[in-house]
C-alpha cells in the first residue's frame, strides 16, 4: 500500500518483454542534457506527470497487455509502466514535439 493507504496497481510485464524485439531508440544521458544547456542564460523544466498514461496502445498491444485479477480479465488502452519498449516510445515522442524547438532537449526519467 502507498502511504495514504490506497494501492498502485502493478503488473508483472516480464513474460511479453521477453518476447518483445526491442527499440534501441537513443535515450540522451542526463550528464549528455547538462553539456548541452549548461551555459545558456535560462533553463526551463517540465515534468510530464504520468508522461506514459499519454501513449494509448493500438489493438494488437491492448491484447498484449491483457491481464487477470481474481476478478477480472482486463486490458490497458493506454501505456503500462514496465513495457519493454515505454522509454524509447516515450523519448521519441519527445524528441518529435520539441524537434522544432532551438536550444531545446528531451530527458527521460524512467
Amino acid at each position: 500500500p502507498k502511504p495514504d493507504g490506497s494501492y498502485r496497481m502493478c503488473t508483472d510485464c516480464r513474460k511479453v518483454n521477453n518476447l518483445t524485439k526491442s527499440d534501441n531508440f537513443p535515450i540522451l544521458p542526463m550528464d549528455d542534457c547538462v553539456d548541452k544547456i549548461g551555459n545558456t542564460k535560462y533553463v526551463a523544466m517540465f515534468d510530464l506527470l504520468k508522461g506514459l498514461w499519454q501513449i494509448p496502445l493500438c489493438e494488437r498491444a491492448k491484447e498484449v497487455s491483457a491481464f487477470a485479477t481474481p476478478r477480472v480479465l482486463s486490458q490497458y488502452k493506454l501505456m503500462p509502466f514496465g513495457m519493454r519498449n515505454f522509454p524509447a516510445t516515450f523519448q521519441r515522442l519527445i524528441n518529435r514535439t520539441i524537434s522544432q524547438i532551438d536550444g531545446c532537449e528531451g530527458y527521460i526519467d524512467e
